[in-house]
């Protein structure tokens, strides 16, 4: 347990309004561990982070006398537990709150006196930490009396939290501004040139500019490093230039602060060129099945395994996040446990595959054209790789040729993917391929409708709502195949079959 933060608030309304940021970071599998004396602002603190979470009731109080208050008014379900009155921490088994450790939130004052059961170095539902996955992690928050309604707060966390406090408290992380910018590149002697702002990522803390230097074109990256992995992509980048494929070549870096200055490869996506020529889209995508085999064939870079848990945490996006947005209330823990249940043997099927470097988040966006025809693996320039892991060979093709941004005939999807079978030789049965194949394109899918949703009831970002019809599309039809049999049972019990609700809901 490490200190992350010590702050002080003046009144409580600044505790509350902080807390209501805190609330905001919370995902499935969180302990709040929140202590100090009596009326130093526990229940506040619970309180906000209960409201934060959707509930609307009027009284939210703390459980003295009850020891435990569940809610399911909130995005997920909450238990809030008061040790206090226990005589022994062997009473906690008695509440029963092992069901919202790994399917909900428990928030619980007076940890000590629950022992084991509530410790502080509970470890995180993952042993690694990638920002843009859901990773349940243990926070104690100490609170100090300092008279006058003032109050001193302390945050103790792992690696999860600590990437979360970075977006949470400003201070705790470099500035993202034209003014930090300029200090990095005054180092190469370029202070005050224009940087003009190539693009943003809706799903990450970076950004992207470009400059002209005396050398040529060049790509500056922005990220906060206390959240974004520099020094992976920076590896990556290596790794595939050494098997060939077109990368942006790194001139400069600096992993502490979180910069990255790279080659432009001009301003030529490969959506755009296909989506203004669609004709085009067969020949410029046999390129694409020729590059993904290129990188199967070649020596895999040394990245972590994606895992059946991996794969949960990504899906229960769907849960956490969709499902409450237009029920109005939290995946019960039964239901989600009953998702769990329905997914475990398709998770096998996406797994039992030949393994290599999966991009993650591999279309047409995020691929460059170089050459006006395609004339083989360097007419690609390969972007946003940094998320790299080892995994199943369908997932890659299942992510490029079911994209939500540029649907193509099921006639040309069949010969694509004969194309690559062809080059997978007897290295997979096509039965054991195209189950994988049908699972991936169901849990990827429903990830991203869940991630949708995150941006749209968060922050807002109700444009992405035009995305959605084709999502489920993809869904409805990954649904029908035999391989998602139990998950599609799953949705006849739990999900309407109407797929504009969170449009209806919070689109005008």
């Amino acid at each position: 347990m490490e200190l992350i933060l010590r702050k002080e608030f003046n009144s409580q309304s600044e505790l509350e309004k902080f807390a209501d940021r805190v609330s905001k970071q919370i995902f499935v599998g969180d302990v709040i561990r929140l202590e100090g004396d009596l009326g130093v602002g526990k229940s506040v603190f619970a309180r906000t982070i209960i409201r934060g979470l959707g509930s609307k009731r009027k009284h939210i109080t703390s459980p003295t006398f009850t020891i435990t208050q569940p809610y399911d008014d909130t995005r997920i379900p909450v238990l809030h537990v008061d040790c206090y009155r226990l005589a022994d921490p062997e009473e906690v088994e008695f509440l029963e709150p092992t069901h919202w450790f790994s399917h909900g939130l428990v928030i619980v004052e007076w940890p000590d006196r629950g022992g084991d059961w509530f410790r502080p170095d509970k470890p995180d539902t993952l042993d690694y930490h990638i920002a843009s996955m859901d990773n349940g992690s243990t926070l104690t928050v100490k609170l100090r009396d300092l008279g006058d309604e003032k109050r001193e707060i302390e945050f103790y966390g792992g690696l999860s939290w600590k990437n979360r406090f970075a977006t949470i408290e400003k201070s705790l992380c470099r500035p993202q501004n034209e003014k930090e910018r300029d200090r990095y590149l005054a180092k190469f002697k370029l202070r005050g040139h224009v940087l003009t702002p190539v693009c943003g990522d809706n799903w990450s803390t970076r950004s992207y500019w470009r400059l002209q230097t005396t050398e040529g074109p060049r790509i500056l990256m922005d990220a906060i490093p206390q959240v974004e992995n520099i020094q992976q992509v920076i590896e990556l980048t290596q790794f595939l230039e050494g098997i060939g494929i077109k990368v942006p070549h790194i001139y400069e870096s600096d992993v502490e602060a979180g910069y990255i200055m790279m080659e432009d490869f001009g301003r030529a996506p490969l959506i755009d060129y296909l989506q203004a020529h669609p004709e085009q889209i067969e020949p410029w995508y046999e390129i694409i099945i020729d590059l993904l085999l290129h990188i199967y064939r070649s020596r895999k870079p040394a990245l972590r395994n994606y895992t059946r848990k991996d794969l949960w945490i990504e899906v229960t996006r769907f849960t956490d996040y969709y499902l409450p947005a237009v029920t109005g209330h939290a995946t019960h823990t039964a239901d989600r446990r009953a998702y769990l249940n329905a997914w475990e043997s398709v998770f096998d099927k996406i797994l039992d595959v030949p393994q290599t470097m999966v991009h993650w988040d591999f279309h047409a966006a995020n691929i460059m054209k170089l050459t006006e025809e395609p004339e083989g693996l360097h007419s690609l320039g390969l972007l946003d790789f940094q998320d790299a892991r080892i995994g199943p060979i369908t997932y890659d093709i299942a992510t490029i040729l079911k994209n939500d941004r540029l649907p193509i005939s099921q006639e040309m999807e069949d010969r694509l993917l004969q194309r690559f079978l062809d080059g997978l030789g007897s290295d997979v049965s096509k039965e054991d391929f195209m189950a994988s194949y049908h699972a991936i394109i169901l849990q990827r899918t429903l990830k991203i409708i869940g991630g949708i949703t995150k941006l749209v009831v968060r922050d807002n970002r109700c444009d992405l709502v035009d995305l959605l019809p084709r999502c489920w599309e993809l869904v409805d039809s990954a649904l029908s195949e035999p391989v998602c049999a139990e998950v599609r049972r799953f949705f006849l019990s739990n999900v309407s079959a109407d797929r504009t609700l969170l449009k209806d809901k919070y689109v005008a």
